[in-house]
């Protein structure tokens, strides 16, 4: 990424969520790194889950789909009604 990394992005988005209380945005690594380091690194940076490349379709619709439904769980609302869109700033 240009201007940041993954880890980063990850790291601003988690931090402003909780400055402007707002819902956990489901958020999937994927990378080539397949060393168990990056896996505890994307997961220390807020990420939902670390997926590594070559990945199969059914894998990466799967980690989608469990992020998406333990963000639901974890937040404790099912309702849509918070999720407007407004940006994060990255610099």
């Amino acid at each position: 990424m240009p201007i940041v990394d993954g880890y980063e992005a990850t790291t601003t988005i988690r931090g402003w969520e909780r400055e402007n209380h707002r819902r956990r945005t489901p958020i999937v690594a994927l990378t080539a790194a397949v060393l168990e380091e990056a896996t505890h690194r994307t997961k220390a940076a807020g990420c939902d889950a670390h997926i590594t490349e070559p990945v199969r379709k059914a894998t990466l619709l799967e980690a989608i789909r469990d992020a998406v439904e333990g963000n639901q769980l974890d937040d404790g609302r099912n309702d849509v009604a918070n999720l407007k869109e407004e940006t994060c700033p990255t610099e």
